[in-house]
C-alpha cells in the first residue's frame, strides 16, 4: 500500500505540476474476526461518500470510486472479490444484492457518528472514534482488532511476542542460513536444493510478513522476482513459529525445523 500510494502521488504531482502530500491520512488495516464487526466495516466504508460526495444511496449505487457499485452489479470489476460480502446475505446473487443494499441503507443514520476513524472494538465492547488528533488517527493496539474478547486477547498475546521491527538484512540472512545449515553465498547459486528453498522461505516470511519490509527490495537482494518473494513468504507460514523464535533470538528445535 505504501508503494502504491507513493507511486500514484508522484505521478499525479508530475501530471498536475504540483508538489507535496496528496493523501491526508495514512491507510490503516483492521484485523477482523467477528461477523458483526466485519459487516459494520463494510457498511461504514461504503457509506463514507454520503453525504459529502454523493447525496443518497441511489446515487451511491453508481458512484465509481468505491466497491459498492460493483457489489450491486452496476460497475463490474473482474479484479474485485464480491462473494465474501454477498454470500453473507443470500446464496443467490440477485437476492444477496437486495439484502446488502437494504443493509447499507440502514446504516445511513449511524454513518455521521463514524467520522474520524470508524468502528473500534476492544475488550470492553465496541464504540465509535469521534476525533482526529494532529491530523492522524490515534490508535492503541487493541483498537485495531475487531472480534470477540477471546480473539482480541489471543491477538494481543501474539503481538506481545512479536519480533523487533528492525534487523539488518545481513544479520537476518546469517541467522536463517545458519539455522538450515547452509552458507549465505548458497542463496545466490543456480541450484535449488531443499535447504536453499527453505532458507529463502524463512527469509521472505520474516522480511515481509513479520518485519513489514519491502518485498521488492528483497527480490533485488536475492536476485529473484517480487512475485517469487511473496510466494516464498506464504510458504514460510508453515514454519512460522520456528522462524519467529529464530528472529527473537530463541533456540528452535533443529529436528522439527529441518523436517518441515
Amino acid at each position: 500500500m505504501r508503494a502504491l500510494l507513493a507511486g500514484y502521488a508522484s505521478r499525479f504531482n508530475r501530471r498536475h505540476d504540483r508538489v507535496g502530500h496528496l493523501f491526508q491520512n495514512r491507510y490503516k488495516s483492521t484485523l477482523c474476526d467477528d461477523e458483526t464487526y466485519f459487516l459494520k466495516l463494510v457498511q461504514y466504508i461504503h457509506l463514507n461518500p454520503v453525504p459529502s460526495v454523493v447525496s443518497d444511496v441511489e446515487t451511491l449505487a453508481r458512484y465509481p470510486w468505491t466497491g459498492h457499485s460493483t457489489l450491486l452489479g452496476f460497475l463490474p470489476r473482474a479484479w474485485q472479490e464480491t462473494t465474501a460480502v454477498l454470500d453473507r446475505f443470500a446464496q443467490q446473487p440477485v437476492d444477496a444484492r437486495v439484502l446488502y443494499e437494504n443493509f447499507v441503507r440502514e446504516g445511513i443514520g449511524a454513518a455521521s457518528s463514524l467520522d474520524g476513524g470508524g468502528l473500534i472494538r476492544d475488550r470492553t465492547g465496541w464504540h465509535y472514534v469521534r476525533e482526529l488528533r494532529r491530523g492522524r488517527e490515534q490508535f492503541t493496539s487493541n483498537e485495531r482488532i475487531l472480534g470477540v474478547p477471546e480473539f482480541v486477547d489471543r491477538t494481543l498475546a501474539e503481538i506481545a511476542d512479536a519480533p523487533p521491527g528492525r534487523i539488518a538484512f545481513d544479520d537476518l540472512v546469517e541467522r536463517v542460513c545458519d539455522e538450515v545449515g547452509i552458507a549465505p553465498d548458497a542463496l545466490a547459486g543456480s541450484g535449488r536444493p531443499p535447504s536453499v528453498s527453505r532458507a529463502r522461505r524463512g527469509i521472505a516470511y520474516l522480511w515481509t510478513l513479520q518485519l513489514g519490509r519491502s518485498g521488492r527490495e528483497l527480490a533485488v537482494r536475492l536476485g529473484i522476482s517480487p512475485s517469487a518473494v511473496y510466494q516464498s513468504a506464504r510458504r514460510g507460514l508453515t514454519e512460522a513459529r520456528q522462524w519467529r523464535a529464530l528472529l527473537n533470538g530463541r533456540q528452535t528445535d533443529p529436528g522439527k525445523l529441518h523436517k518441515l
